[in-house]
């Protein structure tokens, strides 16, 4: 039963669904087709009526209400019914609708339908409800409930829509600018539009907007031939004559439009349709600030500036530009290439950052969705460039080493400096590079740099150099600026000569032009000596004179001081660029010395008191200054003549000492070339270094002669060699040299290469020798001159002394004076040799003048005081002679040590040999000479035995050395024995033939030429040993028979021996050594110096007796 009953309610519920659609359809067909009709009455309405906004406003909302309870009530509740959302039909609609239908169906569907829903407990009554139920089902089961339903009803409606759609088509085909513009008119409620025109009206203007705050001037035309006299604005009911701007054309312009406005123009009382003018927001730039941040590097205050156009900035500065705005969607900037927008990174906040390297502008347009402003605002930066660093260098050259140079320089920059460098270049190419110190942030500033070039000496002979200065700039990197590029050479050997040549004879025109002076000063003095005898002299000649002294005074000062400048010039020029020897700096120096004291302090006093007794013209003071001012004209003029002399022979010596390196510098080339032949051979290379080798040697050898003719010019010439056969033979190895690399021999031309090198080490040797010999001969000959002197000097201080007790004895008479004009004269035989060794040995310094100034004043002063018989002052001044000629004598023993300590350090050979000043052995002397010259004959035989080998290496070499320093040994034992006094005459004699022959055997060993003529020469010498040997046995006997006979007749005659005065004097001069009248330190010195003289001399066993 249960089944049956469902079955009917299935039945019901379907009947249901169909119910509700078939509304659903039905109510869908009458919202659309009454819409649709009542949308058409609105149209036809508008087309003819033109509502108003209020009216089309009610119409519209009226029709939307409409539409949508229609819609509400037709469609959407029935399809909520058909969802079972809502409630459907009750029981008795149901049975309604179906009864219509079927009416045999009655009141059963109902009863069952109430019957099912009754509930009760009792079982009787359960069942007959059951059996009530189906008897019913079984009635109306037969029947179809879902044909209660038709849809046909709904369809008619759809034809109505479809002929309202045909009409509404119909009429749109005939007329559809009506339809769609009524259309648009209704849907644009909110807007008025009025009954066309009788004319037409055109607005002008593209667009009916404005930006809030301006102008806008409406453009209008009125089609039509007639001329519209009455042509007005109306705006809020006020009407506003529109102004012609010619036939039909009109204008009217909004002034400072602030709101949005309606408007309508008004034609011969006839109105357009309402027109609206909209005000849109402008983008506006309110304010903009710029920071900027410089480039630390400048040192420069970072700055923010609101609302300025216009910046000068240094490159690389970052600006940062903040734009406040409002109503601005963008601000586009441009400069000139390129357009980019900014973003904001706030409200109306735009921000542009960039680096400004040049110059630039930026153009600042403001955008928003209705406006576009172009250059609305440029900001100009003008860029101030880092400017280029300069620089400026001067240079000074030290005064004393060539090579060195002082450098001042000034830099300038805008900023500042990052480097300073100093850069030296050989050839294209940077040899050194050395970094000075500078100070980063000062712009302006100075620096100082000095450099020796004598560390390139060795590496090339011409540079250049220059400085580099870099600025700070961190934008584009720094820049550089050099100096001035300067240069530097060293020169070349025969530049060096033709300097010193040129200084040379600069150096003897002032000399010429002193000594001028000084005879003009002489010729004054006579002249004012002769006019001083013959009358008195006027004011203005007195004037005159003093006038021409002190203008030879000033001229002679001058004169001399240019004379020291270019002097040292020349020595220190002389020291820069060659390696002399010490020897020779030690006599520049010594030279240099006195130049400076030829015009000493002295002799301007003398000028100047001289000059003084001019004006107050006493004669007898007059006289005695002019004598004493002759003396020091006579000194300067000798110390003139004296230093020139020394000059040249320094220059002999240095030429001399530089021809011997430069000798060394072309071994040192031809080494060279030897090697480059045995590595590689190239025959080009090799020829053009041999032929320029070869002009160097004939260049050297020029030099040479030009060094002996200036020798040749003093008073005593240095001993020089002649260099012919070596040179030929030198020049001839060459020429084969070069004509073996030319035929491309290799073999031959390395045994040229070799054998010239060897000829060049054997001259050079050879000059070395004969310079050593010169400096050792020159030194022996002045330091005896120097002992002899000071011996003379000892005695006549003797004498002087002697003739001091002798006058505190007895009165002055002629006797007295003639002793004292013959000690004058011994003086001036010593003053006289001085004055010569003095020219070449240049440690006899301007003390040693000094007192020999002295000296010859106080004679002067002694003469004078004899002629007026003062007797106290003749003591006086004689006392001070016997002062000045004992300072005299302890200078001179100074001189005589230093030069005894020269030719030690100096001595060649046997280095255990006595020094001079002792008094070795005679026989052992002669016993170790006699050794060597056997030793030397067995060396020189060993020497030509390896020459007849062939043998020319370094051995050979070895050999002659060994072989040249033994005769050197045996040159200066001879020398030292015949100049000590050790010999006899004859045995001198002897010896002097022995040095002549071994002269002649070392130029044979010199110029590597020994034969069988050297070895006969060495016999000969040792036949000469021998016999001065046997001659000096001879005279031993002799003087020891002579010794006793004299110290028998001494005995008994002691007066007799007496008599002789030569004797006489030397022994009264012997006893008056301890009475010399010195203080503790010059006494001591003084008896020193006499122990050493006499230990010279072989006198000491004498002096003892004397002394006794």
């Amino acid at each position: 039963m249960k089944s049956e009953l469902d079955i009917i309610l299935y039945k019901l519920n379907k009947f249901s669904k169909k119910y509700f659609l078939n509304q659903i359809i039905t109510g869908l067909m009458l919202f659309i087709l009454v819409s649709f009709v009542f949308w058409l009455v609105f149209l036809g309405l508008e087309y003819f009526l033109y509502f108003s906004i209020n009216t089309k406003f009610y119409i519209v909302t009226s029709f939307f209400v409409f539409s949508i309870i229609s819609f509400i009530f037709l469609i959407f509740l029935p399809f909520l019914k058909y969802c079972n959302v809502l409630k459907g039909l009750s029981k008795g609609k149901i049975n309604q609708l179906i009864t219509q239908s079927f009416p045999d169906v009655k009141d059963k569907l109902i009863n069952i339908l109430e019957l099912s829903s009754s509930d009760t407990d009792d079982v009787y009554s359960k069942e007959l409800i059951v059996a009530s139920i189906n008897q019913k089902i079984t009635d109306i089961k037969i029947f179809d409930f879902n044909k209660a339903i038709s849809f046909k009803r709904s369809f008619k409606f759809l034809y109505l829509v479809f002929g309202a759609f045909v009409l509404s088509f119909l009429f749109y085909l005939v007329n559809p600018r009506a339809f769609n513009d009524t259309s648009y008119r209704l849907i644009k409620y909110q807007t008025t539009f009025e009954k066309p025109l009788p004319y037409k009206l055109t607005i002008l203007n593209e667009d009916l907007s404005v930006g809030k705050g301006e102008d806008f001037t409406l453009h209008v035309s009125i089609g039509g031939y007639k001329e519209y006299s009455d042509v007005n604005l109306i705006i809020s009911g006020k009407s506003f004559l529109m102004k012609k701007d010619s036939t039909n054309f009109y204008s009217y312009k909004f002034n400072n439009v602030n709101n949005d406005l309606f408007f309508q123009i008004s034609i011969n009382n006839y109105n357009s349709s309402i027109y609206q003018l909209i005000v849109h927001d402008k983008p506006i730039l309110t304010n903009f600030s710029v920071q900027l941040t410089k480039p630390g590097y400048t040192l420069q205050k970072n700055e923010k500036i609101d609302n300025v156009t216009e910046f000068t900035v240094p490159a690389g500065t970052v600006a940062t530009v903040d734009f406040s705005t409002l109503n601005t969607d963008s601000v586009i900037l441009s400069d000139g290439s390129s357009k980019f927008s900014l973003d904001n990174s706030k409200k109306n906040i735009f921000i542009y950052k960039k680096q400004i390297i040049d110059n630039q502008y930026i153009n600042v347009n403001l955008k928003n969705s209705n406006f576009f402003i172009p250059d609305y605002l440029k900001i100009n930066f003008q860029v101030i460039e880092d400017q280029f660093p300069s620089i400026g260098v001067v240079k000074l050259n030290d005064s004393i080493d060539f090579t060195r140079i002082y450098f001042r320089g000034n830099v300038t920059d805008d900023y500042g400096f990052s480097k300073l460098l100093f850069q030296i270049k050989i050839g294209d190419k940077i040899d050194s590079t050395f970094i000075l110190n500078i100070l980063p942030n000062v712009s302006t500033q100075e620096f100082f740099y000095a450099f020796d070039f004598n560390l390139y000496k060795s590496i090339t002979k011409d540079l250049s150099y220059f400085f580099e200065i870099y600025d700070n700039d961190e934008v584009k990197g720094p820049k550089s600026a050099v100096s001035e590029t300067f240069y530097f050479s060293f020169p070349e050997a025969n530049e060096i000569a033709d300097f010193q040549d040129k200084m040379f004879d600069q150096i003897e025109n002032i000399f010429q032009n002193s000594m001028n002076f000084t005879d003009q000063l002489k010729n004054n003095l006579n002249e004012v000596k002769k006019k001083m005898l013959n009358s008195d002299l006027t004011e203005w000649e007195r004037k005159e004179i003093q006038k021409n002294i002190s203008s030879i005074k000033g001229n002679l000062e001058e004169e001399l001081k240019n004379l020291i400048e270019k002097n040292d010039e020349m020595n220190n020029y002389m020291k820069s660029f060659t390696e002399q020897d010490q020897r020779l700096i030690e006599k520049q120096q010594q030279i240099n010395d006195l130049l400076e004291d030829v015009f000493s302090d002295e002799m301007k006093k003398l000028l100047e008191d001289f000059n003084k007794m001019m004006q107050e013209f006493n004669k007898d003071q007059l006289n005695n200054s002019k004598e004493k001012l002759d003396l020091s004209v006579d000194e300067l003029s000798k110390q003139l003549d004296r230093n020139l002399e020394l000059l040249k022979r320094m220059k002999v010596e240095q030429q001399l000492d530089q021809f011997s390196k430069n000798i060394d510098n072309l071994i040192k080339k031809q080494d060279s070339n030897l090697s480059e032949a045995d590595k590689k051979f190239d025959t080009n290379k090799l020829a053009s270094d041999q032929e320029k080798q070869q002009k160097d040697f004939d260049q050297l050898m020029k030099e040479y002669n030009d060094i002996n003719k200036i020798n040749n010019e003093l008073e005593e010439p240095v001993n020089l060699y002649d260099l012919s056969n070596e040179k030929n033979e030198i020049n001839n190895e060459f020429s084969k040299s070069n004509e073996n690399i030319r035929k491309e021999n290799k073999k031959k031309s390395q045994e040229s290469l070799k054998k010239n090198k060897e000829n060049l080490d054997n001259l050079k040797f050879m000059i070395d020798q004969m310079i050593e010999e010169n400096f050792a001969e020159q030194n022996m000959e002045n330091l005896q001159d120097l002992i002899q002197i000071l011996d003379n000097l000892v005695t006549f201080s003797f004498n002087q002394e002697k003739l001091i007790s002798s006058t505190n004895k007895r009165n002055f008479n002629v006797l007295a004076l003639v002793e004292q004009k013959k000690l004058v004269n011994d003086f001036t035989i010593i003053n006289d040799s001085l004055y010569s060794l003095s020219k070449r040995e240049p440690s006899i310094n301007s003390q040693i003048n000094k007192e020999l100034f002295a000296v010859r004043t106080y004679f002067a002063g002694i003469e004078n005081d004899f002629e007026d018989n003062a007797i106290s002052q003749i003591n006086v001044n004689q006392q001070k002679v016997l002062t000045s000629v004992n300072n005299l004598s302890l200078f001179l023993s100074e001189v005589i040590k230093k030069l005894q300590e020269q030719q030690a350090n100096s001595q060649p050979g046997n280095k255990n040999c006595n020094k001079p000043g002792n008094n070795p052995n005679p026989n052992s002397m002669k016993s170790s000479m006699q050794s060597m010259q056997k030793s030397l004959q067995q060396q020189l035989e060993k020497i030509m035995q390896m020459m007849k080998q062939g043998d020319q290496g370094k051995a050979m070499q070895n050999e002659l050395g060994k072989a040249i320093s033994q005769q050197e040994a045996m040159h200066n034992m001879l020398q030292q024995m015949m100049n000590q006094g050790q010999v006899g005459s004859n045995a001198y004699e002897t010896l002097k033939q022995a040095d002549q022959l071994l002269d002649k055997v070392r130029e044979d060993i010199l110029r590597n030429n020994i034969s069988n003529s050297t070895i006969e020469r060495q016999k000969q010498i040792m036949t000469r040993l021998l016999e001065a040997e046997k001659a000096e046995n001879e005279r031993d006997l002799e003087e020891k028979r002579k010794s006793d006979s004299a110290k028998e007749q001494f005995l008994n005659k002691p007066n007799s021996e007496l008599d002789d005065e030569r004797f006489q004097i030397n022994y009264e001069e012997k006893l008056l050594k301890n009475k010399l009248i010195l203080n503790t330190f010059y006494q001591s010195k003084f008896q020193k110096y006499m122990f050493t003289l006499d230990s010279i001399n072989g006198k000491v066993n004498q002096h003892s007796i004397l002394e006794k």
